[in-house]
């Protein structure tokens, strides 16, 4: 009994450990998405032409 007991322990802190994983990277593309954002309003012309030149190097791949 003791066994499952230690088991069932592991699993709970197995999944313990994923939930926390998932919300650290939940947390980080937060702080990602709020830096892009920053950037962005501080920079709209150099935003746009990078937006410009990733677009065209993509299009240009598929073709």
């Amino acid at each position: 009994m003791n066994r499952q007991s230690s088991q069932r322990g592991q699993n709970g802190n197995g999944q313990g450990r994923q939930n926390n994983s998932l919300s650290d990277m939940l947390g980080q593309q937060g702080e990602l998405l709020d830096r892009v954002r920053h950037t962005v309003r501080e920079h709209p012309l150099a935003a746009m032409a990078g937006a410009l030149v990733l677009g065209s190097l993509l299009s240009r791949r598929r073709h």
